[in-house]
């Protein structure tokens, strides 16, 4: 009951549409029930829907209004074009670094576990060869 997040939803709305195609198909009663409750109305979702809906129809993106609708959509986001799986960036892995980690040497206490857990779990992320984790 947030109307300020409501046009950011029903984009979301429309672009998972514009994915699923005809899949979306099963979604859209009860969607469409709770936009009459809340009294929302979203001109690029009910073009969507209807496109979805109309029987026949294959629901190609050849489609003019379609692919002009998908173009804005993507300069809106300005994202980047898509990386082949093969250019994406591998960090290498320091083996001494996560060796000197997993030392546990002079741990007796409980404390002591959790920290020598705590510090190795933040050597391991450091140390991953993912980008994402690394950035943790």
């Amino acid at each position: 009951n947030c109307p300020e997040v409501r046009p950011s939803a029903m984009d979301t709305l429309s672009s998972l549409a514009l994915q699923l195609g005809k899949k979306f198909k099963i979604f859209i009663p009860m969607i469409d029930k709770v936009l009459k409750k809340h009294r929302i109305s979203h001109q690029k979702y009910e073009m969507i829907t209807a496109r979805v809906m109309k029987p026949g129809s294959n629901f190609e993106l050849e489609d003019q209004t379609m692919l002009k609708m998908k173009q804005r959509t993507q300069q809106n986001l300005k994202l980047p074009p898509p990386e082949s799986s093969s250019a994406k960036k591998q960090c290498k892995v320091s083996a001494p670094n996560l060796k000197r980690a997993w030392t546990v040497s002079t741990r007796v206490s409980k404390e002591d576990w959790i920290e020598w857990h705590r510090r190795f779990s933040i050597e391991l992320l450091k140390e991953s060869p993912s980008p994402a984790l690394r950035a943790c």
